[in-house]
Protein backbone atom coordinates (compact mmCIF):
# COMPACT_ATOMS: atom_id res chain seq x y z
CA UNK A 1 0.00 0.00 0.00
CA UNK A 2 1.28 3.46 -0.94
CA UNK A 3 1.72 5.82 2.02
CA UNK A 4 0.95 9.49 1.40
CA UNK A 5 1.92 12.24 3.83
CA UNK A 6 -0.57 15.13 3.57
CA UNK A 7 0.48 18.46 5.12
CA UNK A 8 -2.49 20.85 5.00
CA UNK A 9 -3.61 23.38 7.65
CA UNK A 10 -7.24 23.70 6.49
CA UNK A 11 -9.04 21.00 8.47
CA UNK A 12 -11.96 20.41 6.12
CA UNK A 13 -9.79 20.29 3.00
CA UNK A 14 -7.23 18.03 4.70
CA UNK A 15 -9.89 15.52 5.73
CA UNK A 16 -11.59 15.63 2.33
CA UNK A 17 -8.35 14.91 0.48
CA UNK A 18 -7.33 12.21 2.96
CA UNK A 19 -10.71 10.47 2.88
CA UNK A 20 -10.78 10.59 -0.94
CA UNK A 21 -7.31 9.07 -1.23
CA UNK A 22 -8.17 6.34 1.24
CA UNK A 23 -11.09 5.34 -0.99
CA UNK A 24 -8.44 4.57 -3.65
CA UNK A 25 -6.46 2.38 -1.22
CA UNK A 26 -3.82 4.94 -0.25
CA UNK A 27 -2.65 5.06 3.35
CA UNK A 28 -2.73 8.73 4.42
CA UNK A 29 -0.73 10.36 7.21
CA UNK A 30 -2.19 13.72 8.24
CA UNK A 31 -0.31 16.82 9.43
CA UNK A 32 -1.74 20.32 10.02
CA UNK A 33 1.57 22.22 10.31
CA UNK A 34 5.08 22.22 8.89
CA UNK A 35 6.99 20.89 11.90
CA UNK A 36 4.48 18.09 12.43
CA UNK A 37 4.79 17.14 8.77
CA UNK A 38 8.61 17.14 8.86
CA UNK A 39 8.61 14.91 11.93
CA UNK A 40 6.17 12.48 10.28
CA UNK A 41 8.31 12.40 7.14
CA UNK A 42 11.33 11.33 9.19
CA UNK A 43 9.52 8.85 11.43
CA UNK A 44 7.25 7.20 8.86
CA UNK A 45 9.18 7.39 5.55
CA UNK A 46 6.13 8.00 3.31
CA UNK A 47 6.21 7.11 -0.38
CA UNK A 48 5.13 10.62 -1.41
CA UNK A 49 4.39 13.99 0.23
CA UNK A 50 1.54 16.42 -0.56
CA UNK A 51 2.12 19.81 1.01
CA UNK A 52 0.22 23.09 1.04
CA UNK A 53 2.37 26.14 0.31
CA UNK A 54 0.60 28.56 2.68
CA UNK A 55 1.16 26.93 6.06
CA UNK A 56 1.27 28.83 9.37
CA UNK A 57 4.80 29.51 10.58
CA UNK A 58 7.11 27.70 8.20
CA UNK A 59 5.57 27.60 4.70
CA UNK A 60 5.67 24.72 2.23
CA UNK A 61 8.86 26.00 0.62
CA UNK A 62 10.54 25.78 4.02
CA UNK A 63 9.24 22.24 4.48
CA UNK A 64 10.70 21.15 1.13
CA UNK A 65 14.04 22.85 1.82
CA UNK A 66 14.27 21.17 5.24
CA UNK A 67 13.43 17.73 3.88
CA UNK A 68 16.02 18.10 1.11
CA UNK A 69 18.70 18.79 3.70
CA UNK A 70 18.26 15.30 5.14
CA UNK A 71 19.55 12.17 3.33
CA UNK A 72 16.60 10.27 4.84
CA UNK A 73 13.95 12.38 3.11
CA UNK A 74 15.67 14.05 0.15
CA UNK A 75 14.50 11.46 -2.39
CA UNK A 76 10.80 11.35 -1.39
CA UNK A 77 8.63 12.71 -4.24
CA UNK A 78 7.08 16.06 -3.23
CA UNK A 79 3.95 17.72 -4.65
CA UNK A 80 2.84 21.25 -3.76
CA UNK A 81 -0.86 22.02 -3.26
CA UNK A 82 -1.55 25.72 -3.56
CA UNK A 83 -3.96 28.46 -4.52
CA UNK A 84 -1.05 30.40 -6.00
CA UNK A 85 -0.96 29.96 -9.74
CA UNK A 86 1.52 32.67 -10.75
CA UNK A 87 4.46 31.48 -12.79
CA UNK A 88 7.00 32.90 -10.32
CA UNK A 89 5.51 30.78 -7.52
CA UNK A 90 5.64 27.65 -9.66
CA UNK A 91 9.25 28.40 -10.66
CA UNK A 92 10.20 28.85 -7.01
CA UNK A 93 8.77 25.46 -6.07
CA UNK A 94 10.40 23.70 -8.99
CA UNK A 95 13.73 25.41 -8.32
CA UNK A 96 13.66 23.94 -4.81
CA UNK A 97 13.15 20.47 -6.25
CA UNK A 98 9.37 19.95 -6.14
CA UNK A 99 8.10 17.17 -8.40
CA UNK A 100 4.78 18.80 -9.23
CA UNK A 101 2.64 21.84 -8.47
CA UNK A 102 -1.16 21.42 -8.31
CA UNK A 103 -3.32 24.52 -8.16
CA UNK A 104 -6.46 24.67 -6.00
CA UNK A 105 -9.24 23.91 -6.65
CA UNK A 106 -8.38 20.55 -8.16
CA UNK A 107 -10.23 17.29 -8.75
CA UNK A 108 -9.30 14.11 -6.94
CA UNK A 109 -8.69 12.44 -10.33
CA UNK A 110 -6.10 15.10 -11.15
CA UNK A 111 -4.41 14.56 -7.80
CA UNK A 112 -4.29 10.78 -8.15
CA UNK A 113 -2.95 11.10 -11.69
CA UNK A 114 -0.13 13.33 -10.43
CA UNK A 115 0.67 10.99 -7.53
CA UNK A 116 0.76 7.97 -9.84
CA UNK A 117 3.01 9.76 -12.34
CA UNK A 118 5.48 10.88 -9.66
CA UNK A 119 5.60 7.43 -8.04
CA UNK A 120 6.21 5.81 -11.43
CA UNK A 121 9.01 8.27 -12.19
CA UNK A 122 10.52 7.65 -8.75
CA UNK A 123 10.33 3.88 -9.24
CA UNK A 124 12.04 4.16 -12.62
CA UNK A 125 14.77 6.34 -11.10
CA UNK A 126 15.38 3.76 -8.39
CA UNK A 127 15.57 1.06 -11.04
CA UNK A 128 18.15 3.11 -12.96
CA UNK A 129 20.18 3.58 -9.78
CA UNK A 130 20.05 -0.17 -9.11
CA UNK A 131 21.15 -0.87 -12.68
CA UNK A 132 24.09 1.51 -12.31
CA UNK A 133 25.01 -0.11 -9.01
CA UNK A 134 25.05 -3.52 -10.69
CA UNK A 135 27.17 -2.16 -13.54
CA UNK A 136 29.61 -0.67 -11.03
CA UNK A 137 30.03 -3.97 -9.20
CA UNK A 138 30.96 -5.60 -12.51
CA UNK A 139 32.94 -2.98 -14.41
CA UNK A 140 34.93 -1.04 -11.81
CA UNK A 141 36.64 -3.96 -10.04
CA UNK A 142 37.42 -5.65 -13.36
CA UNK A 143 38.67 -2.51 -15.09
CA UNK A 144 40.98 -1.47 -12.26
CA UNK A 145 42.17 -4.88 -11.08
CA UNK A 146 42.98 -6.42 -14.48
CA UNK A 147 45.52 -3.81 -15.68
CA UNK A 148 46.82 -3.28 -12.14
CA UNK A 149 47.54 -7.00 -11.80
CA UNK A 150 49.32 -6.89 -15.14
CA UNK A 151 51.52 -3.98 -14.07
CA UNK A 152 52.36 -5.51 -10.70
CA UNK A 153 52.86 -8.97 -12.15
CA UNK A 154 55.43 -7.95 -14.74
CA UNK A 155 57.21 -5.70 -12.23
CA UNK A 156 57.44 -8.65 -9.83
CA UNK A 157 58.76 -10.88 -12.61
CA UNK A 158 61.53 -8.40 -13.34
CA UNK A 159 62.40 -8.10 -9.63
CA UNK A 160 62.53 -11.88 -9.14
CA UNK A 161 64.85 -12.23 -12.13
CA UNK A 162 67.16 -9.50 -10.85
CA UNK A 163 67.14 -10.93 -7.32
CA UNK A 164 68.29 -14.27 -8.72
CA UNK A 165 71.17 -12.48 -10.39
CA UNK A 166 69.99 -13.42 -13.84
CA UNK A 167 70.02 -11.25 -16.96
CA UNK A 168 66.76 -10.61 -18.78
CA UNK A 169 67.13 -10.91 -22.55
CA UNK A 170 66.52 -7.59 -24.28
CA UNK A 171 63.54 -8.82 -26.25
CA UNK A 172 61.88 -10.23 -23.11
CA UNK A 173 62.58 -7.05 -21.13
CA UNK A 174 61.07 -4.98 -23.91
CA UNK A 175 57.96 -7.17 -23.84
CA UNK A 176 57.64 -6.77 -20.06
CA UNK A 177 58.01 -2.99 -20.27
CA UNK A 178 55.45 -2.76 -23.08
CA UNK A 179 52.96 -4.79 -21.02
CA UNK A 180 53.54 -2.52 -18.02
CA UNK A 181 53.10 0.54 -20.21
CA UNK A 182 49.87 -0.87 -21.70
CA UNK A 183 48.44 -1.54 -18.24
CA UNK A 184 49.44 1.93 -17.06
CA UNK A 185 47.80 3.57 -20.08
CA UNK A 186 44.61 1.61 -19.47
CA UNK A 187 44.50 2.73 -15.82
CA UNK A 188 45.26 6.32 -16.80
CA UNK A 189 42.51 6.36 -19.43
CA UNK A 190 39.99 4.92 -16.99
CA UNK A 191 40.90 7.46 -14.30
CA UNK A 192 40.77 10.35 -16.77
CA UNK A 193 37.32 9.26 -17.92
CA UNK A 194 35.99 9.15 -14.35
CA UNK A 195 37.38 12.62 -13.65
CA UNK A 196 36.06 14.10 -16.91
CA UNK A 197 32.62 12.52 -16.41
CA UNK A 198 32.43 14.09 -12.94
CA UNK A 199 33.51 17.49 -14.28
CA UNK A 200 31.00 17.33 -17.14
CA UNK A 201 28.25 16.35 -14.69
CA UNK A 202 28.91 19.57 -12.78
CA UNK A 203 28.94 21.66 -15.97
CA UNK A 204 25.77 20.17 -17.47
CA UNK A 205 23.92 20.56 -14.16
CA UNK A 206 24.23 24.35 -14.47
CA UNK A 207 22.16 26.50 -16.85
CA UNK A 208 24.11 27.37 -20.04
CA UNK A 209 24.68 30.96 -18.90
CA UNK A 210 26.35 29.78 -15.69
CA UNK A 211 28.77 27.31 -17.28
CA UNK A 212 32.49 28.03 -17.29
CA UNK A 213 33.38 29.36 -20.76
CA UNK A 214 35.69 27.20 -22.88
CA UNK A 215 37.99 28.08 -25.77
CA UNK A 216 35.39 27.39 -28.43
CA UNK A 217 37.40 27.44 -31.63
CA UNK A 218 39.27 24.50 -33.13
CA UNK A 219 40.43 23.78 -36.66
CA UNK A 220 39.39 20.35 -37.87
CA UNK A 221 41.03 18.68 -40.84
CA UNK A 222 42.45 15.34 -41.96
CA UNK A 223 45.76 15.65 -40.12
CA UNK A 224 44.08 16.72 -36.85
CA UNK A 225 41.85 13.63 -36.84
CA UNK A 226 44.79 11.38 -37.77
CA UNK A 227 46.73 12.84 -34.84
CA UNK A 228 43.84 12.17 -32.45
CA UNK A 229 43.49 8.58 -33.66
CA UNK A 230 47.14 7.72 -33.00
CA UNK A 231 46.52 8.05 -29.25
CA UNK A 232 43.90 5.26 -29.31
CA UNK A 233 45.32 1.91 -28.12
CA UNK A 234 43.34 -0.04 -30.72
CA UNK A 235 44.56 2.12 -33.62
CA UNK A 236 47.78 0.15 -34.25
CA UNK A 237 45.84 -2.97 -35.21
CA UNK A 238 42.99 -1.12 -36.93
CA UNK A 239 44.79 1.69 -38.77
CA UNK A 240 44.34 -0.04 -42.14
CA UNK A 241 40.59 -0.30 -41.48
CA UNK A 242 40.15 3.44 -40.90
CA UNK A 243 38.86 5.42 -43.89
CA UNK A 244 39.07 9.18 -43.38
CA UNK A 245 37.51 11.93 -45.48
CA UNK A 246 37.72 15.15 -43.46
CA UNK A 247 36.99 18.56 -44.92
CA UNK A 248 38.76 21.45 -43.18
CA UNK A 249 36.76 23.93 -41.12
CA UNK A 250 36.80 25.86 -37.85
CA UNK A 251 34.22 24.60 -35.38
CA UNK A 252 32.90 25.82 -32.02
CA UNK A 253 34.50 23.40 -29.57
CA UNK A 254 37.71 23.31 -27.57
CA UNK A 255 40.59 21.15 -28.78
CA UNK A 256 40.43 19.17 -25.52
CA UNK A 257 36.76 18.28 -26.00
CA UNK A 258 37.07 17.55 -29.72
CA UNK A 259 40.04 15.27 -29.08
CA UNK A 260 38.12 13.41 -26.35
CA UNK A 261 34.96 13.07 -28.43
CA UNK A 262 36.84 11.75 -31.48
CA UNK A 263 38.91 9.40 -29.31
CA UNK A 264 35.88 7.87 -27.57
CA UNK A 265 33.68 7.50 -30.65
CA UNK A 266 36.47 6.11 -32.83
CA UNK A 267 37.58 3.82 -29.99
CA UNK A 268 34.04 2.40 -29.70
CA UNK A 269 33.92 1.79 -33.44
CA UNK A 270 37.20 -0.14 -33.20
CA UNK A 271 36.19 -2.12 -30.10
CA UNK A 272 32.79 -3.19 -31.33
CA UNK A 273 33.60 -4.17 -34.91
CA UNK A 274 35.78 -6.94 -36.33
CA UNK A 275 39.26 -6.50 -37.76
CA UNK A 276 39.35 -5.99 -41.53
CA UNK A 277 35.95 -4.28 -41.57
CA UNK A 278 35.85 -0.57 -42.46
CA UNK A 279 35.62 2.25 -39.93
CA UNK A 280 34.60 5.37 -41.81
CA UNK A 281 35.14 8.84 -40.32
CA UNK A 282 33.81 11.61 -42.52
CA UNK A 283 33.54 15.34 -41.88
CA UNK A 284 32.07 18.06 -44.04
CA UNK A 285 30.15 21.34 -43.95
CA UNK A 286 26.36 20.96 -43.80
CA UNK A 287 24.24 22.35 -46.67
CA UNK A 288 23.22 25.35 -44.53
CA UNK A 289 26.86 26.45 -44.31
CA UNK A 290 26.47 27.08 -40.59
CA UNK A 291 27.21 23.62 -39.24
CA UNK A 292 29.86 20.95 -39.55
CA UNK A 293 28.88 17.27 -39.58
CA UNK A 294 31.30 14.63 -38.29
CA UNK A 295 30.23 11.01 -38.87
CA UNK A 296 31.64 7.78 -37.38
CA UNK A 297 30.45 4.57 -39.03
CA UNK A 298 31.33 0.94 -38.32
CA UNK A 299 29.94 -2.42 -39.39
CA UNK A 300 30.05 -3.93 -35.91
CA UNK A 301 27.55 -5.63 -33.67
CA UNK A 302 25.31 -2.57 -33.30
CA UNK A 303 22.73 -1.66 -30.65
CA UNK A 304 18.98 -1.96 -30.31
CA UNK A 305 16.66 1.03 -29.90
CA UNK A 306 16.24 0.22 -26.21
CA UNK A 307 19.99 0.08 -25.70
CA UNK A 308 20.43 3.47 -27.35
CA UNK A 309 17.74 4.94 -25.09
CA UNK A 310 19.47 3.50 -22.03
CA UNK A 311 22.95 4.84 -22.75
CA UNK A 312 24.36 6.22 -19.52
CA UNK A 313 27.30 6.19 -17.17
CA UNK A 314 28.81 2.77 -16.40
CA UNK A 315 26.37 1.06 -18.78
CA UNK A 316 27.82 -1.78 -20.85
CA UNK A 317 25.47 -3.91 -22.90
CA UNK A 318 25.86 -7.70 -22.87
CA UNK A 319 29.20 -7.61 -21.09
CA UNK A 320 28.59 -11.23 -20.07
CA UNK A 321 28.54 -12.12 -23.77
CA UNK A 322 31.28 -9.87 -25.15
CA UNK A 323 34.67 -9.23 -23.55
CA UNK A 324 35.25 -5.47 -23.55
CA UNK A 325 37.52 -2.97 -21.91
CA UNK A 326 36.30 0.25 -20.37
CA UNK A 327 33.65 1.22 -17.85
CA UNK A 328 30.88 2.31 -20.19
CA UNK A 329 31.68 6.02 -20.01
CA UNK A 330 32.69 6.77 -23.61
CA UNK A 331 29.28 7.44 -25.13
CA UNK A 332 27.87 9.37 -22.19
CA UNK A 333 30.99 11.56 -22.06
CA UNK A 334 30.63 12.21 -25.79
CA UNK A 335 26.98 13.17 -25.31
CA UNK A 336 27.89 15.48 -22.42
CA UNK A 337 30.61 17.16 -24.49
CA UNK A 338 28.18 17.70 -27.36
CA UNK A 339 25.63 19.17 -24.95
CA UNK A 340 27.91 21.77 -23.39
CA UNK A 341 29.38 22.63 -26.80
CA UNK A 342 25.95 23.44 -28.29
CA UNK A 343 26.34 20.48 -30.63
CA UNK A 344 24.03 17.58 -31.40
CA UNK A 345 25.00 13.90 -31.14
CA UNK A 346 22.76 11.37 -32.89
CA UNK A 347 23.11 7.58 -32.88
CA UNK A 348 21.65 5.26 -35.48
CA UNK A 349 22.32 1.57 -35.01
CA UNK A 350 20.97 -1.87 -35.83
CA UNK A 351 21.88 -5.20 -34.25
CA UNK A 352 24.56 -6.97 -36.36
CA UNK A 353 24.47 -4.17 -38.93
CA UNK A 354 26.73 -1.55 -37.39
CA UNK A 355 26.46 1.88 -35.84
CA UNK A 356 26.58 5.42 -37.18
CA UNK A 357 27.21 8.30 -34.79
CA UNK A 358 26.71 11.80 -36.18
CA UNK A 359 27.87 14.93 -34.37
CA UNK A 360 26.79 18.32 -35.68
CA UNK A 361 28.89 21.32 -34.54
CA UNK A 362 28.32 25.05 -35.05
CA UNK A 363 30.86 26.55 -37.45
CA UNK A 364 32.84 29.57 -36.24
CA UNK A 365 32.12 32.36 -38.69
CA UNK A 366 34.45 35.13 -39.73
CA UNK A 367 37.46 32.89 -40.37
Amino acid sequence: MVTVLLIEDEDNLREFIADSLELFDFKVLRASAAIEGIELAHSSAPDIILCDVSLPGMDGYGVLKTLHESPQTVAIPFIFLTARSERKDIRKGMALGADDYITKPFGIDELIESITARLTKHKNSRREIDDIRKQLTVSIPHEFITPLNSVLGFCQLILWTLEDGEQIPTDELEEYVLQIQEGGKRLLHLTQNYVMHAELNVLTANPPEQRTPQVLETTINQSVIEHYLKDIPYFKERDQDCVLDIEESTIAISDLYLRKLVSELASNAMKFSLNNTPIVIKGNTAPDGKHYVLVFHDEGRGMSEDQIKNIGAFVQFERHKYEQQGAGLGLIISKQIADISNSILHIESHIDHGTTVTVTFPIVTGN
